[in-house]
């Protein structure tokens, strides 16, 4: 009569569970993990703290590793790509050396013969600057006026967003025309439109042709849109008062070299005929200073990486240290994570304190409900006598119902998880024993 109704039971709850949603296993899973950290509070919050450092280290560092590569990348599109720039040297008096540009030894000559005579030269754009006060009505903006050819815009790789560049006549007639950055345009007009106003820069009258393309900061912080952009002729007889033996000189030049040739080769061919030009001798020091902006740039990278190298190595620390957390409190997990079939793995003496601890009543609900080789493994366990009365007494329970079975294995099941944390039984493996828990 107990096979008889033991055996669909069985059946039964083998189709339930088959049939059971896998949520209701995820959910089971969870609450096992939820309370195996519980018991070692203290190494899940030390494992917790350091996965969140390592982790947030890493992100900080992609973070600020692609934000300082992104902004080195900005900052070499705003002044150009494969720029050189080229400065006059300085001159000695008394003893002692003035300082670069004190010594006017660049020439609009020398930017044509670097253009014309260097195939790796895209173009060379002489440049003379000064800073002026700028007036329209009854506002007035100090800023810095630079005399340029079109070739500066080429190196610079700046565009006009209203308006045009001058033309070769007003080149060579040092027409009074004047192209305005964003920040002058903003100062002097606000959201007025500025072609063709007239302002006055040192009392001088010009018109506005053209509003530049918004370029930001510089390298140094500087507003590149805070200037006015006059032609080369213009501002040295005009506004910054070029003559004499200065007539020809220019402030800087900036050379653009070709797309994919080497800024290295660049340069040293700028300085052997630039040294020819100036009919220096090999114990000559030069007496321009040439500086490569891609230097520069790459120097300021190196830094960020620097940065970024410190932030991995505490990243790696901590993401190691919380793996091995991790690591641990995933295998207590795993070792806590055993269901009503898996007590089929303990030992003699765990399978006999685990019938000691649980009520006889739900033993026999969780063994009548069980198949025949979970109830022979348990009455296995047994003496003679105790496996008869066992049985005879799930014979006399009758027919019980699905839920009462599972809520008895599942109670059973729950009492071994909590004896297995305290260390009070065991599983068997591969002819030894194995703690369920530390």
């Amino acid at each position: 009569m107990t096979a008889i109704l033991a055996e669909p039971v069985a059946a039964e709850a083998a189709a339930f569970r088959a049939a059971a949603p896998k949520g209701a296993v995820s959910l089971d899973s969870l609450l096992v993990a939820l309370k195996a950290l519980r018991v070692n509070a203290l190494r899940s919050a030390l494992t917790m703290l350091g996965s969140i450092i390592g982790v947030g280290a890493v992100i900080v560092m992609v973070s600020i590793g692609s934000g300082a590569h992104q902004r080195v990348a900005d900052q070499i599109r705003s002044l150009g790509a494969n720029l050189i720039i080229l400065l006059p040297g300085a001159v000695t008096s008394g003893g002692a050396r003035l300082g670069t540009g004190t010594r006017p030894t660049l020439t609009e000559e020398d930017a044509v013969a670097i253009a014309r005579e260097l195939p790796i030269i895209e173009v060379a754009a002489p440049i003379v600057r000064g800073q002026v006060q700028v007036v329209f009505g009854n506002q007035n903006w100090s800023s810095w006026a630079l005399g340029i050819t079109p070739d500066y815009l080429i190196a610079r790789e700046w565009g006009i967003t209203e308006g045009r560049l001058f033309t070769p006549e007003e080149m060579s007639a040092a027409a009074k025309v004047t192209l305005v950055g964003r920040t002058v345009a903003e100062k002097l007009f606000g959201d007025t439109d500025p072609i063709g106003e007239v302002i006055r820069v040192r009392h001088v009258p010009f018109t506005i042709i053209g509003v530049l393309d918004k370029k930001g900061q510089s390298t140094q912080g500087a507003d590149q849109d805070d200037v006015l952009l006059t032609p080369l002729t213009t501002a040295k007889r005009r506004l910054l008062g070029f003559s004499g033996t200065r007539a020809r000189a220019v402030g800087s030049v900036m050379v653009k070299v070709v797309e994919g040739e080497s800024m290295k080769d660049a340069e040293e061919q700028i300085r052997d005929l630039l040294r020819q030009r100036h009919k220096l001798q090999a114990r000559d020091e030069d007496d321009v200073n040439i500086r490569n902006l891609a230097d520069i740039m790459e120097t300021r990278e190196a830094s960020s990486r620097i940065l970024s190298l410190l932030l991995a190595a505490v990243a790696s620390v901590s993401l190691i240290v919380g793996g091995i957390g991790i690591m641990s409190s995933a295998k207590k997990i795993r070792q806590l994570m055993f269901t009503f079939e898996d007590l089929l793995k303990l030992d003699p003496g765990s399978v006999q304190t685990l019938m000691r601890k649980v009520d006889s009543d739900t033993l026999c609900r969780a063994l009548k409900g069980a198949d025949e080789r979970v109830r022979g493994f348990f009455m296995g366990q047994m003496s003679s006598r105790a496996a008869k009365n066992l049985n005879d007494e799930m014979g006399s329970m009758g027919p019980i119902r699905l839920k009462e079975v599972d809520e008895a294995q599942a109670k059973m099941t729950e009492l071994a998880k909590e004896l297995a944390e305290k260390g009070e039984i065991m599983i068997a493996k591969n002819g030894g024993e194995e703690e369920l828990v530390y």
